[in-house]
């Protein structure tokens, strides 16, 4: 399975626009997740980001989990988690440190990656 990036976030990484970069690549990485379900579900999601958070997600149209897709719905689930936690911290305290986010949806994509080649 192939890996569709986007790879307008390091542009915006190198101009110091966490906040952009940071959105862009949360969404390449919940796109890809939605991709990697799509392969080997019955059950078709829209590729859109917040398809991660699907109650459908990682399952078949039986309601099983698909084994296949075991770890790319861990990651999925880290992300959304993630994603929540950032929006969380900018309600409570008005801001958010996006280039910690920019940080943890970097290695979120490496072991992503690392998870479509085995596909």
């Amino acid at each position: 399975m192939e890996y569709l990036y986007n790879n307008e976030w390091k542009e915006l990484k190198k101009q110091k626009r966490y906040k952009e970069a940071a959105e862009i690549l949360s969404s390449e990485i919940a796109i890809n997740c939605i991709r990697a379900h799509n392969y080997f579900s019955d059950v078709k999601l829209e590729e859109q980001p917040g398809n991660i958070g699907s109650l459908n997600f990682g399952m078949d149209s039986k309601g099983e989990y698909i084994k296949e897709l075991e770890e790319i719905h861990y990651l999925a689930f880290m992300l959304d988690g993630t994603l929540m936690y950032y929006e969380e911290e900018k309600i409570e305290n008005g801001k958010v440190n996006y280039k910690a986010s920019l940080i943890e949806y970097e290695k979120y994509q490496k072991k992503l990656i690392r998870l479509f080649k085995k596909v």
